[in-house]
This record gives structure tokens, sequence and C-alpha cells, in this order.
């Protein structure tokens, strides 16, 4: 659904964990425009997130450290 934020935001999570991080960013920073609120809970987003070794993140952190990653890579 083009009008959920929950959509867009879930579409962001295949994303990222597909490597495709540009398109994430995109969406996650989609999602939270949508719904601000998205940007600040860790309830499902932290379920997402748990299985990585870094501390768990809120959507605003996982664009900032993909973002520098993006930048890194350069």
């Amino acid at each position: 659904d083009p009008n959920s934020a929950v959509s867009i935001a879930n579409r962001a999570i295949l994303q990222d964990r597909m490597g495709f991080y540009a398109n994430a960013i995109e969406d996650y920073e989609r999602a939270m425009e949508m719904d601000p609120k998205l940007g600040e809970e860790l309830d499902w987003f932290t379920r997402f997130l748990q299985n990585r070794k870094t501390k768990k993140q809120t959507i605003p952190e996982r664009v900032k450290a993909l973002k520098a990653l993006l930048e890194a890579a350069k």
C-alpha cells in the first residue's frame, strides 16, 4: 500500500536486508515522513535489527548508519 507508512518501512527493511541501501534509506525516510512515530519507536523495527551485532537502532539511527556505509564505499 503506497499510502501506508508501515508498508513503506517493511519494503525498506527488505531492501536493507538485500543490500539495496540507497533504496532502503529512501523508503525509511519516506515512512518516517508519513508517520514520524515510526522513527521514535523501537518495537517491530528493533525486532528486525536484533539479529545484528550492533546495539538496537531506531529507524533514524539505521538511516544514519546506512548513509555512513554508502559514503565509506565511495
